[in-house]
């Protein structure tokens, strides 16, 4: 069938940014429980921040439906802004309450406890560090939250269609949305358990906020 030709490449593509992008951090050395051994946090060198920005603006013109899921052609009004303000902090406060829970669990377990955070000095360090910590952010969102899932779907919604089917298979669409959830989980396996715990309930928790038609950006920032 002539769709399901269209459809190879998209899926090759899928496959590729699997491979490459998801694949390394899930097999990388696993560290102890929830924190890393150093207290001072790590940053990305300019060159690999730019890397990142570049993948997160090419998935983001990469993923299928975008205008239908931010909502940018609505019109703005007062009742808008303050559904999306409360939607802000009740994702946020979502985040923030698993990263507790998980974070006291591994207390209790007696195997790790968050070490003190120390800010760099040099300004050209704090720059770094802010950089990377939006640059990762919206790399994440982009490609565990907004490709992955959307691009499985849309897969999806057309083999079903070149079948003559009007509906996907509902176990299609729940793995759809379930293998970035569960890859993104796996991609925090080097942190230890705690870590892949809290990042499989914030996967939950972000993608629903996408389906509350919260905007990807506003998702990179409370990320």
């Amino acid at each position: 069938m002539k769709i399901l030709h269209h459809v190879k490449p998209r899926i090759l593509e899928y496959c590729i940014i699997i491979v490459i992008f998801v694949l390394p951090p899930i097999f990388s050395h696993a560290g102890p429980d929830f924190s890393g051994e150093k207290n001072i946090p790590s940053f990305l060198p300019f060159g690999a921040l730019v890397f990142y920005a570049a993948v997160a603006v090419f998935l983001y013109f990469r993923t299928e439906r975008r205008s239908d899921i931010l909502g940018i052609f609505e019109p703005f009004s007062f009742k808008r802004i303050l559904s999306l303000v409360y939607k802000i902090i009740v994702c946020y406060c979502a985040l923030l309450a698993s990263a507790l829970f998980w974070n006291y669990a591994a207390k209790l377990s007696g195997k790790t406890e968050l070490p003190p955070f120390m800010f760099p000095q040099s300004v050209d360090k704090r720059f770094l560090l802010c950089a990377s910590a939006i640059v990762l952010a919206s790399y994440e969102e982009m490609l565990f939250r907004f490709f992955l899932p959307e691009r499985g779907l849309a897969l999806i919604k057309s083999i079903a269609a070149a079948y003559k089917k009007s509906e996907p298979p509902v176990a299609a669409v729940i793995a759809a949305e379930l293998i970035p959830i569960v890859l993104f989980a796996l991609a925090h396996r080097y942190l230890g358990l705690y870590a892949v715990c809290n990042a499989l309930c914030a996967a939950v928790i972000l993608r629903f906020a996408l389906y509350k038609k919260l905007h990807i950006a506003v998702l990179c920032a409370v990320h």
